[in-house]
């Protein structure tokens, strides 16, 4: 039997340099232009701060710890999958 090697949807090297780009795109000044995603990503830093403080102080008058990186984790995810679907940049 012949050794067949299936072609695949997403090819590792395309995955990579897409995620690369991905991450180069999250740039404030990129993101200006799409007023949306910028307060998205104004939100995800705020949160991103948030989250440290309740972890250094132990403050809960801002939520748990625990509530506050997993809302930070969704909206970097969100930010994050934005910019790797977006294909005009």
């Amino acid at each position: 039997m012949k050794n067949k090697k299936a072609a695949s949807l997403f090819p590792k090297e395309l995955v990579i340099e897409s995620l690369k780009q991905s991450f180069a795109k999250l740039n404030p000044q990129t993101m200006f232009w799409n007023p949306i995603v910028f307060i998205v990503e104004i939100v995800t830093f705020v949160m991103l701060i948030v989250t440290i403080w309740a972890a250094v102080a132990g403050d809960q008058t801002q939520g748990s710890f625990g509530y506050n990186l997993l809302v930070f984790i969704v909206l970097f995810f969100y930010l994050a999958l934005c910019q790797f679907c977006r294909s005009d940049c």
